[in-house]
């Protein structure tokens, strides 16, 4: 059981769970929890696993959305920066998007 377990903790993706022919109540209900301890582990893993993917996602989604506006106002005020404007073309351009 010693080296099953030492088996599972080195290849933990794994689906493996300690097996025993013992016909012990006391060890069969021993290796029981220790099972249960390994799958319970196991689904905390997922879980965890998955809000971290969640997360990213949402950050993702969050940063493109961000950015989408803010190129929008860095070539807007690239536009009203552009010398070749002369400041009446610059007010009919804030007059036409902004009213």
């Amino acid at each position: 059981m010693t080296n099953q377990l030492e088996q599972i903790i080195g290849h933990f993706g794994t689906n493996e769970l300690v097996r025993t022919n013992t016909h012990s109540k006391i060890m069969i209900r021993f290796i029981t929890k220790i099972n249960q301890l390994i799958q319970l582990f196991k689904q905390d893993q997922q879980q965890r696993q998955k809000r971290e993917q969640t997360l990213k996602q949402e950050i993702t989604n969050i940063s493109h959305d961000l950015r989408t506006p803010l190129t929008s106002i860095k070539g807007f005020a690239e536009l009203l920066s552009d010398s070749t404007l002369s400041d009446l073309e610059k007010q009919e351009y804030l007059t036409l998007h902004y009213s």
